[in-house]
């Protein structure tokens, strides 16, 4: 499996790190909350002008249309924050779980592009990380995502999706992950 990466923020770094820092301190199921109903059964939207960072030639659009795994999973992210994007965490799921041969997981960053990012990603993309970057931040406003935070990882099968919510910041929908891929 490959693992791709997309970014997008539009506050500072210090409200991102806060922000993040609510999220993970969050119990609330996020099953019970409305933005998460009203993605389930939809398609995403994958703007063909969003590029790899580590294969400029290569388009998201692309990229998602060629991926024939019936199961996807996309997380959009701040670029401009790197404890938000939970690398470690992510790294940890994906190694116990075995979740990249199960799934193509993409993830998408946008907002402020700074050369740190760029060597953060490329440092973690040696093996196992295929990073888009958004410039003009089309995933978020296209998708029409959620402010909240919680909301920016997405299960797909069959490009539907079946499930809104990360699993490496929600024991609910860790447990949901696994239910389905067990």
């Amino acid at each position: 499996m490959t693992i791709s990466l997309l970014f997008s923020c539009n506050s500072s770094n210090t409200d991102e790190v806060n922000s993040n820092k609510n999220i993970e301190t969050t119990k609330q199921n996020v099953d019970d909350l409305p933005d998460v109903h009203q993605k389930l059964g939809d398609s995403l939207l994958f703007p063909d002008n969003i590029f790899s960072i580590l294969d400029k030639e290569l388009s998201l659009a692309e990229y998602h249309k060629n991926n024939p795994n019936e199961y996807k999973v996309i997380t959009f992210l701040p670029a401009t924050c790197l404890a938000c994007m939970n690398a470690e965490a992510w790294q940890n799921y994906i190694n116990e779980t075995k979740l990249d041969s199960k799934a193509t997981l993409i993830f998408i960053t946008s907002g402020e592009r700074e050369p740190m990012i760029d060597f953060f990603i490329y440092d973690q993309a040696k093996a196992q990380f295929h990073v888009f970057y958004d410039e003009k931040n089309q995933f978020y406003t296209q998708n029409k995502l959620s402010a909240d935070k919680r909301f920016h990882t997405f299960l797909l099968k069959n490009d539907k999706i079946i499930l809104v919510g990360s699993p490496i910041v929600d024991d609910g929908i860790a447990k949901k992950y696994q239910e389905i891929f067990n």
